[in-house]
C-alpha cells in the first residue's frame, strides 16, 4: 500500500539551481515527499551546504549532487551522459535555475549568457533527457518562468541581444522564451505520457539578481516572499494528481493562469523552437 505521507517515494527528480532559493526549497519539499532528488550544481561547496541544510530539516532525505555548469552546452551534454549512464528512470525534470546579469557577457560557446543559461541550457537538457522521461512515463517537465515575461517582446532576429541589451530586457525576454518553448514542447509530447508546464513562482527572496545594484536588491528583499512559498507551485506541478495529464499550461500560485498574448502564439513558439535547435546543435524535431 502506498504511503500517503510519501507520495513521491520511488520517484527520481532533477531540480536545477537547487543550491539556494526556490530550487533548494523545491528540493526539500519533494524530498520530504519521498522523492530521490538530483541536484545539478556548479558551486560544489554551496551545494553541499544546501544538502546538509535540507537533510537537517528533512531527516532521511534522499539527495544526490551532480556537477553541472549551465553556462556551457558541453557541460550540459556531459551531465546528461553521466545521468543516463547512472540512473534507470527520471520522473520529473524541474528547470529552475536562472541568472540575472549586471552586464552583457557571453559564454564559452559565444552566446549571450542570460539567454544561454535561462533558455538554451534547459532546452538542451530537456531534449537530451526526453528518451528517459518518455521511458518513465507518466512523467513531468516544469519550466520556471516569471510574470515579467508580460513586458517582453521576442525578436527572433536578435536572440543574442546584440542591440539594446539591458539586464531587465534580457531576463524578461528569456522568461517569455521559456513559456513559448514549453508550449512547443507540450505539442511535441502529446500522446507520450510526458507533460510540460511553466510556472511563475512570484517575487521571491533568492540569490537571483545578486548582480543588481544595492538599492534594487534592498527593495527586492522588502517586497519578496520566502523561497518556501515560491516553491509551492513547482512542488504542486511535480507531485499533485490533480495536474496529471495537464500540459502546455502556465501556472501561478498552483493554479492555471493566462500568460501574455505573445506567450500564447504557437507560430512564434515553433519558430523559436527551430532557432534554439540550431543554436544548441540538435536535430530538428
Amino acid at each position: 500500500m502506498a504511503d500517503a505521507t510519501r507520495p513521491m517515494a520511488g520517484r527520481v527528480v532533477i531540480v536545477t539551481g537547487a543550491s539556494a532559493g526556490i530550487g533548494k526549497a523545491t528540493a526539500a519539499g519533494l524530498a520530504a515527499m519521498g522523492a530521490h532528488v538530483v541536484m545539478p550544481c556548479r558551486d560544489v561547496p554551496k551545494c553541499e551546504a544546501a544538502m546538509a541544510r535540507i537533510k537537517n530539516a528533512v531527516p532521511g532525505a534522499s539527495l544526490e549532487m551532480m556537477r553541472l555548469d549551465l553556462a556551457s552546452l558541453g557541460e550540459v551534454r556531459r551531465f546528461t551522459e553521466e545521468f543516463l549512464a547512472t540512473h534507470r528512470r527520471l520522473d520529473v525534470l524541474i528547470n529552475n535555475a536562472a541568472v540575472v546579469k549586471g552586464r552583457r557577457e557571453v559564454t564559452v560557446d559565444g552566446l549571450e549568457e542570460t539567454f544561454a543559461v535561462n533558455v538554451l541550457a534547459p532546452f538542451l537538457l530537456t531534449e537530451l533527457l526526453l528518451p528517459m522521461l518518455k521511458a518513465s512515463a507518466p512523467s513531468r517537465i516544469i519550466n520556471l518562468t516569471s510574470g515579467l515575461h508580460k513586458r517582453a517582446h521576442m525578436d527572433l532576429g536578435d536572440l543574442q541581444l546584440e542591440r539594446g541589451w539591458s539586464s531587465y530586457r534580457a531576463y524578461d525576454r528569456s522568461k517569455l522564451a521559456d513559456i513559448l518553448l514549453t508550449v512547443a514542447l507540450a505539442e511535441r509530447l502529446r500522446g507520450t505520457g510526458v507533460t510540460a508546464n511553466s510556472a511563475h513562482p512570484g517575487l521571491i527572496d533568492s540569490d537571483l539578481g545578486r548582480e543588481m545594484g544595492w538599492g534594487q536588491r534592498t527593495v527586492k528583499r522588502w517586497i519578496s516572499k520566502p523561497a518556501e512559498i515560491g516553491a509551492r507551485t513547482s512542488v504542486h506541478l511535480a507531485s499533485s494528481p490533480g495536474v496529471e495529464g495537464v500540459t502546455g499550461r502556465y501556472f501561478v500560485d498552483s493554479r492555471e493562469a493566462e500568460p501574455s498574448e505573445e506567450a500564447r502564439d504557437k507560430e512564434l513558439a515553433e519558430r523559436l523552437w527551430r532557432a534554439c535547435e540550431g543554436l544548441v546543435g540538435v536535430k530538428p524535431t
